[in-house]
């Protein structure tokens, strides 16, 4: 018996490669899609003998086996189909909120492969099943108040740290006691700081090296958090990089590290931030200026690539109040939502602070 493999793109090509080469006795063994979205058709086939007879009653044979392997193959097909049209939907989705391609496709190729077989149903629109498929990648860090003592923001000249630490601050003195400290000793470079300890009541020190950093916590222990603003550094400058580390090594106990970083930085850029910074040991990843974008997909690329959580997100200007938790729902609303219905779509699963 010879058995052969032939590929195609529909078919009806693939079967009469099967009868050009191996005859109308041919028996079709597998049919099998493969390539982009299953595009394409392997068939394998097997035969007696490759001869092909030109007798009528050979030819009536291979019409009809022709029939019931076209009716098969088209059952498959048709069974496939609503498979086939949610894949491509789900694609769509990711890219329009601009996930990743590449993580779209690492999605798409799972449920492809069966990792995920089961899941999708009839019943569960496409969007709904995207939604909750992402909802159990996200990780996300608890805020603060449920963590460690002492808090860092770091990050680039530009993003946020200053307003984003002080809307924390600002939340967390409601009920706690909280110091804060300025690492950034340039001309004005705390007067922001210093304007919205004022606006919070809240105390003010600046260190000017990592002994005086390492003396300020100190006569702050009767205090609950401490919050520490550090000077913004590109992530092209290794040395600032290097010397801000050194302010950092002296904290006495362990602490969270937010780097700070605005949802409008493109993807590139944020990619080189995240590596460079991450010499400071990042616990967390902090997106800001979610008011002023358009699409999101960028929070959960960088939170797949650096394998770092998100933290927090700030919706505005206002101190305290333009800040909220990072939430699985949320960000995955950010993702599949696009402008037009930002509001309204996320209401339910805003964890404001």
């Amino acid at each position: 018996m010879k058995v052969k493999r032939f590929e195609a793109k529909t078919i009806k090509e693939a079967i009469k490669q099967v009868k050009d080469t191996l005859g109308p006795d041919a028996v079709i063994l597998s049919v099998r899609k493969f390539g982009f979205l299953n595009r394409h058709v392997e068939v394998t086939a097997a035969a007696d003998s490759p001869i092909i007879s030109s007798s009528k009653e050979v030819k009536e044979k291979w019409d009809l086996k022709e029939i019931q392997t076209e009716i098969m193959e088209l059952k498959a097909l048709i069974e496939d189909l609503f498979v086939e049209k949610q894949m491509l939907h789900l694609f769509q989705w990711t890219k329009r909120g601009d996930l990743s391609g590449e993580i779209a496709l690492k999605i798409i190729e799972g449920i492809k492969e069966g990792i995920l077989a089961g899941i999708l149903r009839e019943d569960v629109s496409v969007k709904e099943f995207l939604y909750d498929l992402l909802l159990k990648l996200v990780k996300v860090l608890p805020p603060l108040e449920k963590q460690r003592r002492i808090a860092v923001f770091v990050g680039p000249t530009g993003m946020g740290k200053t307003t984003t630490l002080a809307k924390i601050a600002g939340n967390l003195s409601k009920d706690k006691s909280v110091g804060l400290i300025t690492l950034d000793t340039r001309l004005g470079g705390s007067d922001l700081l210093r304007a919205y300890a004022r606006l919070l009541e809240l105390p003010i020190e600046v260190a000017n090296s990592p002994k005086r950093l390492l003396d300020i916590i100190k006569n702050y222990a009767d205090k609950d958090f401490i919050l520490i603003d550090t000077f913004g550094v590109s992530p092209y400058n290794q040395f600032k990089i290097k010397d801000l580390a050194r302010y950092l090594n002296v904290i006495p106990t362990s602490f969270i590290t937010y780097l700070v970083i605005s949802v409008t930085t493109k993807e590139e850029e944020i990619s080189k931030i995240v590596q460079e910074f991450d010499l400071l040991t990042i616990s967390s990843l902090l997106f800001t200026k979610i008011d002023e974008a358009d699409i999101f997909g960028t929070i959960f690329n960088q939170m797949v690539y650096t394998g770092k959580p998100l933290s927090y997100l700030t919706t505005g200007q206002r101190v305290p109040e333009d800040i909220e938790v990072a939430t699985p729902e949320r960000v995955i609303d950010l993702i599949i939502n696009t402008r037009g219905n930002y509001y309204d779509s996320t209401q339910r699963n805003r964890k404001v602070l």
